[in-house]
C-alpha cells in the first residue's frame, strides 16, 4: 500500500515553493517522481530533474527511435544516404527509399496520405515528384491557383478592353484584368 502512495504523489504537479507557518516564509519543496526510465519513485534535487540516476540518462539517450518537434519518427540507420552525420534519419524517408529501391532524388518529398506524421506504413506514404506538387495536395480547394505542370494560357481582360494576358501570374494566381482595369468593375 505504502508503494501506491508514492506512485500517487507522483504524479501530483511539483510545487516549487511552500509557505513556512512559523516564520511566514517560501521554502521549496519537491514532490517525490517516477524516473522516466526505470520506473522506479525518487526525490528529484531540482524541479527539472527527470531521471534517477545519470545511467538512466544515459540509457535514455540511447534509444534508436524517438519523435522530433515537427512530430516526424526519426530512427538510427548508419550508412543510411539520407542520414545525419549522427545517423538519424526521419522513418519515411527509410520506408520510402525500400518501396521505390533507390534512394530518393533531392528534389523529391514524400506525402503522408492520412496527414498522420508518425503513421509510415508504406500504404499511407506516397513518394511525389516535387515541393510543387505536395504544396498542391495541401492547398485548399477553390484557391483557383494554377496547378503543377498546367500551361498558362491566354485570355482576354475582363473589363471588355481586349486586351490579352495570361491567365495566371509570376505566383501562379488567377488573373482576369491587366492592371488598372478592375477599377470600375464592381
Amino acid at each position: 500500500m505504502q508503494g501506491d502512495k508514492a506512485v500517487d504523489e507522483s504524479t501530483k504537479p511539483i510545487p516549487m515553493r511552500k509557505r513556512n507557518r512559523r516564520k511566514g516564509q517560501f521554502v521549496k519543496m519537491l514532490v517525490s517522481r517516477l524516473c522516466e526510465n526505470c520506473q522506479i519513485v525518487f526525490q528529484p534535487q531540482c524541479y527539472k530533474q527527470r531521471f534517477c540516476s545519470q545511467r538512466c540518462v544515459q540509457q535514455s539517450r540511447e534509444t534508436d527511435r524517438y519523435i522530433d518537434p515537427m512530430g516526424y519518427v526519426v530512427i538510427k540507420r548508419h550508412g543510411h544516404p539520407h542520414a545525419s552525420q549522427a545517423g538519424w534519419v526521419r522513418e519515411h524517408t527509410v520506408v520510402a527509399c525500400e518501396i521505390l529501391g533507390r534512394p530518393l532524388q533531392s528534389q523529391e518529398v514524400v506525402h503522408h496520405k492520412d496527414g498522420n506524421r508518425e503513421n509510415n506504413k508504406s500504404a499511407n506514404l506516397e513518394v511525389l515528384p516535387s515541393i510543387a506538387h505536395h504544396l498542391f495536395l495541401h492547398r485548399k480547394r477553390q484557391s483557383g491557383r494554377r496547378k503543377p505542370g498546367e500551361a498558362n494560357c491566354e485570355v482576354s481582360c475582363a473589363c471588355g478592353c481586349g486586351t490579352v494576358i495570361l491567365k495566371y501570374d509570376n505566383h501562379g494566381r488567377p488573373r482576369r484584368f491587366v492592371s488598372g482595369h478592375n477599377s470600375g468593375v464592381t
